[in-house]
């Protein structure tokens, strides 16, 4: 039964039968309950766990009206394998692992398993795995970057740090008020420095991608900053949503907070501006 869940895993079904031998020799088999908690957001990640059936859902903690539901992981799916590959005594779960309704998982230690890939054959197999999963990555975002045309890695004059924005919905005029002022705000000598590039798709989470390196995002009314949108925005490093509008009805506020994401709006509008 072991030896199937690892064929069937994503990342490791196409692992040497050598190597699946020696971890299905340290795998060991969970029938939670559902509502079983796998992995508590925030504890010291010391295994990985391989789905064979059911579900399990990724959660956050929230400080009211229970925990917010981020995704499920199927049949085949993996969690936490990278983070036991490259271990370090710090590395925390970002969220809570629930098992869903008949769950059947299995558990491998990270510290077995690490042993097991001492192994000299095992070492290049695993650097030959990481290293596609890399390029496979890699090739994601030059997609993603070439599907939106932002610029990345520019680099500005001084030795200040600059905040990346990421502007969704896009207008002529959106450009040609904004530039004009963040050029002004650059050349003021202040060590922070602002650097905006633009999209004209509106958020959501197939969109939310195009942010990933980012300090923030600016939306707009029609943006739909749900909870797999911020939770992406999230994982690419956003920390935070400026609103240049009055209304965030379309911003899930509860999920932001549980993601770490500030959120800002415009306080009012002018009597002028309508």
């Amino acid at each position: 039964m072991a030896k199937l869940a690892l064929d069937n895993a994503e990342w490791l079904s196409s692992l040497s039968e050598p190597l699946k031998n020696d971890i299905e020799s340290i795998m060991t088999q969970r029938l939670p309950s559902e509502g079983d908690c796998l992995l508590k957001e925030g504890e010291i990640i010391d295994r990985f766990i391989i789905v064979e059936a059911g579900t399990l859902i990724r959660t956050k903690s929230t400080d009211a009206n229970g925990p917010l539901p981020l995704d499920e992981l199927g049949a085949g799916r993996v969690t936490g394998f990278l983070h036991v590959v490259g271990h370090h005594d710090d590395d925390m779960a970002f969220a809570n692992v629930i098992a869903g309704k008949d769950a059947k998982v299995w558990i491998v230690r990270g510290e077995e398993f690490r042993a097991i890939t001492e192994n000299p054959q095992h070492t290049t197999e695993m650097m030959n795995l990481l290293t596609r999963l890399l390029r496979k990555a890699s090739k994601i975002v030059r997609a993603t970057l070439n599907e939106t045309g932002v610029r990345v890695g520019r680099s500005r004059e001084g030795t200040g740090r600059t905040i990346k924005i990421m502007c969704y919905d896009t207008t002529s005029w959106v450009r040609e008020n904004f530039e004009p002022q963040i050029e002004k705000f650059n050349n003021e000598g202040k060590d922070l420095k602002l650097q905006m590039d633009y999209t004209s798709d509106r958020l959501d989470v197939k969109t939310a991608k195009y942010a990933a390196g980012y300090d923030a995002v600016c939306l707009f009314v029609n943006d739909n900053a749900d909870t797999s949108a911020l939770w992406v925005l999230s994982m690419g490093g956003v920390k935070f949503i400026a609103m240049r509008c009055a209304g965030f009805d379309r911003v899930d506020t509860k999920a932001a907070k549980a993601l770490g994401l500030s959120v800002a709006r415009v306080p009012a509008y002018s009597p002028y501006a309508v």
